[in-house]
């Protein structure tokens, strides 16, 4: 029996509206082609809802922390965050370090986005 993929993409993102909070992605629309170009960034807003995973650090072997970042799980029902991308959550913008789509049977189901913390 073949699973409705739209069906369980549509529970997670029901789930996710129900036990996350509300944050806004800032698509990065178009923008500078060079760091000296005066051409301004262009986003459009999406609101999403997600779901804080926790902040974790990544350690170096001599104990040096190397990176801090928070993990979002994130609905796949609107637009597909990118690295370019930005986040409002609870009030602060945060910029998208790494985007990861949790697709087991080929649909994305949800992203786990890691943000700058």
């Amino acid at each position: 029996m073949a699973e409705d993929w739209a069906a369980v993409v549509s529970d997670v993102a029901d789930a996710l509206a129900s036990a996350g909070f509300a944050a806004t992605l800032h698509s990065k629309q178009s923008g500078p082609d060079t760091p000296w170009s005066s051409t301004a960034l262009a986003f459009t807003d999406y609101p999403v809802n997600v779901l804080d995973t926790g902040i974790r650090q990544t350690y170096g072997p001599d104990g040096l922390l190397l990176r801090r970042y928070c993990t979002l799980m994130m609905g796949a029902d609107t637009v597909a965050p990118k690295i370019s991308d930005r986040v409002t959550v609870r009030g602060t913008l945060h910029e998208v370090q790494a985007v990861y789509p949790i697709a087991p049977g080929g649909a994305d189901l949800f992203f786990r986005v890691e943000i700058n913390a």
